[in-house]
């Protein structure tokens, strides 16, 4: 259906959320969480809210400290995406409060009805995103599978000690697929 690639430039306009906002770039963007064109999950925000992580706007956005903490991108029922990169930016204007190593990408897969790690740790730049508000990058490997469902989950502490996941913006980059009706 269409094909978001990467440019090598942090905060570009070629992913996927851009293009769904825009109604594949023919208007001026509008968040497609609040259009109904996709939907953000989380495990519980402590401030912001989930629709803002979409908004492309530099807010501060922050998911609850919690035993299991994630935020999710949920396509909606008539798309698929095979992704390859994900953008991040860090959700907290104030410093002190970095991601090292503590995150995983992860997708569901539906057909064994369980989440697997889509993440390229040790195979690249070490999983780092700055505060406040730091950019990044990282490359996925979803070897070709196709998921409706990408998450951001902490898998440690954040640098303030707990592992609240504060996240502004994602975008996502891959290849998109129409789900067929049977």
């Amino acid at each position: 259906m269409a094909v978001f690639e990467f440019t090598g430039k942090s905060g570009d306009n070629n992913g996927y959320i851009y293009w769904l906002g825009t109604e594949a770039k023919s208007k001026k963007f509008e968040n497609p969480h609040d259009g109904g064109r996709l939907r953000v999950t989380s495990s519980g925000m402590s401030v912001g809210t989930e629709s803002g992580v979409v908004s492309r706007k530099r807010n501060e956005i922050i998911v609850s400290a919690g035993p299991d903490v994630w935020l999710c991108l949920d396509l909606g029922r008539s798309r698929i995406f095979s992704p390859t990169h994900c953008t991040m930016c860090h959700g907290s204007a104030a410093g002190g409060y970095d991601l090292n190593q503590c995150f995983t990408f992860e997708a569901h897969d539906p057909a064994a009805g369980t989440w697997v790690d889509i993440s390229t740790r040790g195979q690249g730049p070490p999983h780092e995103l700055k505060s406040p508000h730091g950019v990044n990058t990282f490359a996925l490997n979803a070897g070709g599978r196709r998921f409706r469902y990408m998450r951001i989950r902490m898998t440690g502490k954040n640098g303030r000690g707990d592992n609240s996941l504060p996240i502004c913006a994602f975008e996502f980059y891959g290849r998109l697929y129409r789900v067929e009706k049977r």
